[in-house]
């Protein structure tokens, strides 16, 4: 994906504007622009950052040898984020070069489909300090761990569903489903891993 952005970039220089937008408010206008240089080949330095900064990540991790036990979706994990780098500038490059779609609707079938795959991913994680619903109680508690990531993916698996239904309903609405679909379920899960911790006491269940 990174060497699919870089020909992308390359290919498209030439023929990006002056000033390309790169950002939109919530009435889908563009407002913040960048060179064409930066346009076309930042988002692969980002995309090899981030890529990098996850391959690292566990080396800094105190319980490090938890990823050997969702190696898998770890890896699956890091392709994922690269990829949503890699649809963001694809969308950003075409927008520029003329294609016309609302960046609220292609935020809400980017982000649904993001949604759907921490869903998928969540219960398979275990406990770190870098990945996953990380709060007092979940850190200190595999079994508080395992449950609240358990209702965690289907959380985000039903919340994936907003902006679906905004972008039906019309882009106007994305906005707000999108900001509800991205904060309810974390918070939901951060709530209940506190209940159930002060349920069971830290245990090993109930």
């Amino acid at each position: 994906m990174l060497v699919l952005m870089a020909v992308a970039g390359g290919l498209a220089l030439g023929r990006l504007p002056a000033r390309v937008p790169v950002h939109f408010g919530l009435g889908g206008q563009a407002n913040g622009w960048s060179g064409p240089v930066e346009a076309a080949f930042l988002p692969v330095a980002l995309g090899a950052g981030v890529w990098l900064l996850l391959l690292l990540l566990p080396l800094a991790d105190p319980r490090r040898r938890s990823y050997g036990e969702f190696a898998g979706v770890y890896r699956l994990l890091r392709t994922v984020v690269v990829g949503i780098v890699f649809a963001t500038d694809l969308l950003t490059l075409g927008r520029a070069l003329g294609l016309g779609f609302d960046p609220r609707t292609a935020s809400a079938l980017l982000v649904a489909a993001l949604l759907l795959v921490i869903g998928n991913l969540l219960p398979r994680v275990r406990p770190t300090w870098f990945v996953g619903i990380r709060t007092p109680w979940t850190l200190s508690s595999d079994e508080v761990w395992r449950r609240t990531h358990r209702l965690g993916g289907r959380l985000f698996m039903v919340a994936a569903l907003l902006p679906l239904l905004a972008v039906l309903t019309g882009p106007a609405a994305v906005p707000a489903a999108v900001l509800v679909a991205a904060l309810a379920p974390s918070a939901v899960s951060a709530g209940y891993s506190w209940w159930l911790y002060a349920r069971i006491g830290g245990g090993s269940g109930a």
